[in-house]
């Protein structure tokens, strides 16, 4: 995500939910202060095995386990299966653009997004769960897949 897209919607949302969501809202306070940090941390990276890495991911990657940790033990297998599937889902993805790619017409950042967001919707009933479920998502398959391959290309 590019840094205008990042803080414009960072911020729009920092502001409705600082000043326009109902102050009896029990996720406001929350929502409010994890994006503000996020917000502050993304200025920070740090590098790790050859990659940089922002702070703000991390802080925000640090949130989703414990989100996930607290869950019970079976919802917490509902949610491994889940991220199962949709993993499964992405590596179906990338083996057809590589196989195929005529048939990938549209960015493949803007097809994974919209794929992962389906599928959250699809699998997830909680709003809590579909994001924390988005956010693990897309950065367990964007550093891994970077790191392959950057050495497949150098």
């Amino acid at each position: 995500m590019t840094g205008f897209v990042f803080f414009g919607l960072a911020w729009a949302g920092w502001i409705y939910s600082t000043f326009i969501m109902e102050k009896t809202n029990p996720y406001r306070f929350p929502i409010a202060a994890y994006l503000l940090v996020t917000i502050i941390l993304s200025v920070f990276k740090i590098r790790f095995l050859g990659l940089d890495i922002s702070l703000a991911t991390l802080f925000l990657l640090f949130i989703s386990f414990l989100t996930f940790i607290k869950l019970p033990f079976w919802k917490l297998l509902y949610c491994t299966i889940g991220i199962f599937i949709v993993s499964s889902a992405t590596a179906v993805f990338y083996l057809i653009s590589l196989y195929d790619p005529v048939w990938i017409f549209i960015d493949q950042q803007i097809l994974l997004s919209f794929l992962g967001a389906c599928l959250a919707v699809l699998l997830f009933k909680e709003y809590k769960a579909r994001i924390f479920f988005n956010y693990y998502w897309t950065y367990s398959r964007r550093y891994p897949l970077c790191d392959h391959f950057k050495k497949i290309l150098h």
